[in-house]
């Protein structure tokens, strides 16, 4: 009995980098907006102070300076608040949030208003809370337009605009588990799907946010529906191509999703100031998702792993077909090869049994109780896992967090955020290709993480080495390194979304990622805080926090397992003439894949059948 796995037929017959695997991932990464990064514009928090009697207040509009030698507009404005009410202690955010107590009377003229405040502050009476609510001003590089803004996020409510970071790092801890446990009871064409539809109704629904509390609960649904579909995808990738190619279509995704669609978005948030429209024109490429149905394919490993040999060669047949039409059209007539008919191409994989007597006897899930609890997540946490599962959460936690926070620490540098989340996307464009460089030298997948690991924590201590001793008053040089480190960071992501889901079992894969890259989240749901080590401690301390995060993947990196992407490989096992086609999952031998025993019957692989 000969063993065909589907790396194979992808190899040696369809093509394990074709128009279908490219045209599969160019549309997925385009229908996922960059949502996740709106909060460096939505959570803008601009200088503020209690707005003054509506009297005063036209006074300091028309005025064109106020008492004191600064003269500029932010001047103008801190002057304004210290008229008005006390300020807060901050360095960095010019912050009212009292007003002076005195007996206000009807119809009180500019001079008599500031005389009174003037004797209140003498006084060290306490102030009132702004009882006619605040008026904002932003620097020339903050986002203008945020919810701070629209919803008074200051002072008693300043809480509040983390709350919506954390609600969605707790949407992505869901959706990862979810994601990956329902990928694999019904599928990642049918999980990526159904979460679209929904994601997309909810994104909808935030431009109608009527309230703060409102858009954090939509916020966190929204994160969960994406993520379940991310996690999906993320597996789908790697079961639509060999162990080799695999980098090569993570570098497609990422320069798609996080370098085009975020210079996108910088670019769209210059230009709508508003955070409704711009969530709205964020969303645009969602609307991809309703075209899944018809562009989609379930992965033919899954297919396999389920023993649903048809469908699975149907879509290996599809892929076979596009790619070699593709090839076709690509090269001379005199290398044109003919395309098989489906017949043809399922009798050479050994699927020959009629469609009919195979579908009557297998259903998706199999019959047997036995087979409906390898469902259960708890598998992953059986001693043969349960390291693994560890291992990967720890060193997804680091990972995770080291994205978000040096991501979001852009409203934190000195240059208009725009331009530093364009820059910012940018430098994923050749962190992309170098993962995919890497892995398509090296076989095994550890020791070039572990050199990237290495270099990223490098260039983060200087940069927060530099920040903290100098404390420059220009942020260029911190943003150069941050730009180089977001580089390598790039890099290690892509490397480690591939690294992960190979260290599973095809039947666990998908939940395997799903555990790990879910409870990273809980972890990550600290960068909201570290960040914020920038303002209340010093400029650049979150940086020297995610050097040493980074130093700690080097660690955690020593226990982990190696991986070259053929350990476990799921096979087609051609019948004989009274025995069907079944599935198997083969280990390959130190020899490597070339000579792989079937485990069930101890013969050699043979060549494909032509």
């Amino acid at each position: 009995m000969v063993v065909i796995q589907v790396d194979r037929v992808f190899d040696e017959i369809v093509q394990p980098l074709g128009i279908w695997q490219i045209g599969i991932v160019v549309f997925t990464a385009l229908s996922f907006p960059s949502i996740f990064l709106l909060p460096v514009f939505f959570n803008s928090f601009p200088h503020h102070r209690c707005r003054a009697e509506p009297e005063l207040e036209k006074w300091f509009r028309n005025s064109k300076k106020l008492t004191g030698n600064k003269t500029t507009e932010l001047g103008q404005f801190e002057n304004a608040a210290r008229v008005v009410g006390p300020l807060a202690k901050t360095r960095t955010i010019i912050g009212g949030c009292e007003l002076y107590s005195f007996e206000r009377l009807e119809n009180e003229s500019h001079q008599t208003l500031l005389e009174l405040y003037h004797n209140a502050s003498q006084s060290g009476k306490m102030g009132t809370p702004c009882p006619y609510g605040y008026v904002y001003k932003y620097t020339s590089i903050q986002y203008q337009g945020g919810i701070v803004q629209e919803w008074d996020l200051v002072c008693d409510k300043a809480w509040q605009v983390p709350l919506n970071e954390s609600a969605y790092m707790a949407g992505m801890l869901i959706g990862y588990i979810c994601g990956g446990w329902l990928s694999d009871r019904i599928g990642r064409r049918r999980t990526m799907l159904y979460s679209g539809l929904i994601e997309i109704a909810l994104n909808v629904a935030i431009c109608f946010c009527p309230n703060h509390l409102t858009y954090v609960i939509l916020r966190f649904l929204v994160a969960t529906f994406f993520t379940t579909r991310t996690s999906a995808f993320i597996v789908l990738l790697t079961e639509i191509t060999t162990a080799k190619y695999r980098s090569t279509l993570a570098a497609i995704s990422t320069v798609l999703q996080l370098s085009i669609q975020r210079v996108m978005l910088g670019i769209s948030a210059l230009y709508f100031t508003n955070w409704r429209m711009l969530n709205a024109v964020s969303l645009l490429p969602n609307a991809l998702v309703l075209f899944s149905p018809l562009c989609l394919p379930e992965s033919p490993k899954w297919l396999a792993a389920q023993e649903l040999y048809h469908p699975a060669g149907d879509v290996l047949y599809s892929a076979y077909r596009w790619n070699r039409i593709f090839r076709n059209a690509c090269c001379l007539r005199s290398k044109r090869e003919c395309i098989m008919k489906r017949e043809e191409f399922l009798n050479r994989l050994g699927i020959n049994t009629p469609s009919d007597d195979v579908a009557s006897c297998l259903s998706p899930f199999g019959e047997e109780n036995g087979v409906r609890t390898d469902f259960s997540i708890l598998h992953l946490f059986h001693p043969d896992l349960r390291g693994t599962t560890i291992l990967t959460t720890a060193l997804l936690t680091c990972q995770i967090t080291n994205m978000f926070g040096i991501t979001f620490y852009a409203s934190n540098i000195r240059q208009h955020v725009s331009m530093v989340v364009i820059v910012n996307a940018l430098a994923n464009i050749p962190g992309a290709l170098l993962a995919a460089g890497l892995y398509r030298i090296f076989r095994y997948r550890k020791k070039p993480l572990a050199a990237v690991f290495f270099i990223t924590a490098l260039f983060l201590c200087t940069a927060s080495v530099h920040t903290l001793l100098l404390q420059p008053k220009s942020d260029y040089l911190l943003n150069i390194l941050t730009n180089i480190a977001i580089f390598f960071i790039s890099a290690s992501q892509r490397m480690i979304f591939i690294y992960v889901p190979e260290l599973f079992q095809p039947l666990y894969r998908n939940r395997g990622f799903g555990i790990a890259a879910g409870l990273s989240r809980i972890g990550a749901l600290s960068f909201p805080m570290i960040n914020r080590l920038d303002t209340g401690v010093m400029h650049g301390l979150p940086l020297a926090v995610y050097a040493t995060l980074t130093v700690c993947q080097l660690l955690i990196l020593i226990f982990v397992e190696d991986s070259n992407g053929e350990r476990v490989v799921v096979a087609l096992q051609t019948p004989s003439r009274n025995d069907r086609t079944k599935i198997v999952e083969v280990v390959p031998s130190e020899a490597g894949i070339g000579e792989t025993p079937d485990q069930n019957v101890g013969q050699a692989k043979q060549p494909l059948p032509d």
